[in-house]
This record gives C-alpha cells, sequence and structure tokens, in this order.
C-alpha cells in the first residue's frame, strides 16, 4: 500500500534490495499497487500515488508494468471500515477519472 509514506518507505527498500547481486525489481513481471488515497481522495490523488511509485520504480530501473489492484474511494479503513456514500453521479465520474488517468499513468491493468 502506497497511501502512506511508511509504504513508499518499503517500497523503496524492497527494490533496493538485491539477492545473490541481481535487484529484485529486475525479476518481476508485473508491479501492484494499491493506489487508492487516503479517504477524502479523488482519482487525481490516486494519479499521483501512482506517479510517487513510479519514481521510486525508474530510480531502482524496474521496468515491470505497473498494475492497478485496488480501487478505493471514501473508505476509511481500520476496524470500523466507514466508507463514504457518493451519489450515482459522482460514482461514475470517478471511475471515468480514474481510469483516465491511470491509462495517462502507463498503468497496464486496473
Amino acid at each position: 500500500m502506497i497511501r502512506r509514506p511508511y509504504g513508499r518507505v518499503y517500497m523503496d527498500d524492497f527494490y533496493a534490495t538485491r539477492v545473490g547481486g541481481t535487484p529484485v525489481g529486475s525479476v518481476v513481471d508485473a508491479v501492484a499497487l494499491d493506489a487508492y488515497p487516503l479517504e477524502d481522495g479523488t482519482p487525481e490523488d490516486s494519479f499521483a500515488l501512482i506517479e510517487k511509485a513510479q519514481a521510486i520504480l525508474d530510480a531502482h530501473e524496474v521496468t515491470a508494468p505497473i498494475w492497478n489492484v485496488e480501487i478505493n474511494y471514501g473508505v476509511l479503513g481500520g476496524a470500523a471500515a466507514t466508507t463514504y456514500h457518493y451519489s450515482a453521479r459522482k460514482q461514475a465520474s470517478y471511475v471515468v477519472r480514474n481510469d483516465v488517468l491511470d491509462a495517462s499513468a502507463g498503468v497496464r491493468r486496473v
């Protein structure tokens, strides 16, 4: 999960790892990201998280495609798992914006 800074630190540390001298990132087929933003976030915030993840991958020369494997908006998280309620119109706009932004970021699968 990359929505919080500690997740991005973990991602950076992971892709900096070498096993037997081989960079971990050179042997992955795809990079799976949970690019959902904080509970009041938007598709544009998700896009910003993908850009931050891409910068980490670029720094470690990881060329595997990105897959956005979880899309959530309005989820508070934690034990309560509280969610915001969005109108059908807003839900539709989030789906379209999310897909367009993921495509523009080069995300291969959503």
